[in-house]
């Protein structure tokens, strides 16, 4: 066992955060081997002097360095290279601003972002995995709705005609706001697949960074540019391949330096609602609400949830009322492990346990059969059709699928 290096522990603490004060850093804390494989003890100098998220000139860092500006350029360049540090340009004075963030949302992305060098450490990936999942896992009850550091947005068309929406709750907002963009890949399902926990979602190309965060990617090679009519492309792209969107949320609101496009099986955010079973800590400030009337069991926001949030419930008459069972919440409940869905990759399902819709999961073309029989009985002919279609664009060859279960 190597000796700790005390200059990476206290960087380590420094970066963490809330998280780095209560929490003993070893060899086997993930911010602490994360750091190690990378940052030299002239690095992490470097770093303790910007200090955590205070965008400082190289003048400012050179003049406390006690190192020539040849090296201490050098060090900054290094910094930026291995996410330690973001660097831009500001815009009133022309100077590179450096900028040590906490590490996650900020650092550990940045670390994982750099293609070559998660390749050449693994366990950089390894790291973000465990960080957000071990540090988190005493704070995802306590955060109010939407005050984690990341956090659900909408997607645009599903609001653009609802009165009374905040703008910063529309993606179009930040799209307007900035003038620079670049796209990178995944980190979290980057780390994902190094630590041979891949879900296959799409992970080139598919997260956007916007103004200084955009300006730093590019700048060291972990997004390409892109036009704001590219990023709008990337964001529908997103949306048909059934991912959701995510910001960061650390820098106020109206204020973010990334769009994340998500997925409920890889994300390290997403993971605050379905692990820890806290929903409410990174969601929107919108709930979806449907008219029971109107509701034809389709199943359709069911299948598209990337977090399973919905299930289909009660939709056959009874004459005795079908009682729901209420779950607890951490709103109302102490909550501890018990409380946590240690499985939610796995143990997802289409049907509520008091629901009555099992035949569209035993279907072996996964129709929505409730869906369409209530349409037609309703009269509505062409929308039971359409529905029939989107699975099916052969209607007729549906008796072929149901022969061998009609023989049994």
């Amino acid at each position: 066992m190597s000796e700790l290096r005390p200059k990476i522990v206290k960087l380590a603490k420094m970066v963490g955060g809330i998280a780095g004060v209560i929490n003993k850093i070893d060899e086997n804390s993930p911010e602490y081997y994360s750091l190690d494989c990378v940052v030299t003890d002239d690095m992490a100098d470097i770093a303790m002097i910007i200090g955590l998220r205070k965008p400082r000139t190289f003048e400012y860092i050179a003049k406390r360095s006690g190192k020539s500006k040849k090296e201490t350029k050098a060090l900054l360049e290094q910094l930026a290279y291995t996410g330690v540090a973001k660097v831009w340009k500001d815009k009133e004075d022309q100077k590179d601003r450096y900028f040590v963030n906490i590490f996650a949302p900020g650092m550990l992305e940045m670390m994982v972002n750099n293609r070559e060098q998660l390749n050449e450490h693994p366990e950089i990936g390894k790291a973000f995995e465990e960080y957000t999942r071990l540090r988190l896992a005493p704070m995802a009850a306590k955060f109010p709705q939407g005050m984690a550091m990341m956090r659900v947005i909408p997607v645009e068309e599903a609001i653009k005609d609802i009165k009374g929406t905040k703008p910063w709750e529309h993606l179009s907002y930040y799209l307007d706001k900035y003038d620079t963009f670049s796209v990178s890949d995944c980190s979290c399902r980057q780390s994902r697949r190094v630590i041979e926990e891949g879900c296959g979602h799409l992970e080139k190309d598919i997260c956007i960074q916007m103004g200084e965060g955009a300006e730093y990617y590019i700048k060291t090679g972990r997004g390409r540019q892109i036009t704001r009519e590219e990023a709008k492309e990337i964001i529908k792209f997103a949306e048909n391949n059934g991912l959701m969107h995510e910001m960061p949320h650390t820098d106020g609101l109206g204020e973010s330096a990334a769009i994340c496009n998500c997925c409920g099986c890889a994300c390290f955010s997403l993971r605050l609602a379905t692990l820890f079973n806290t929903p409410d800590s990174i969601r929107s400030n919108f709930t979806a609400r449907v008219k029971k009337e109107n509701c034809v069991a389709c199943g359709q926001c069911v299948e598209n949830c990337p977090v399973n949030a919905l299930t289909l419930g009660q939709k056959l008459c009874s004459k005795t009322p079908v009682t729901i069972k209420a779950e607890p919440t951490a709103r109302d409940h102490i909550w501890k492990e018990s409380n946590w869905n240690v499985d939610y990759r796995e143990n997802r399902k289409d049907v509520s346990e008091e629901g009555t819709s099992p035949c569209k999961t035993a279907c072996p073309a996964h129709i929505s059969v409730q869906g369409y029989i209530k349409l037609a009985a309703s009269g509505r002919y062409r929308e039971a059709l359409e529905l029939i279609k989107k699975r099916k664009p052969v209607p007729c060859c549906l008796r072929a699928d149901l022969s061998p279960w009609l023989r049994k």
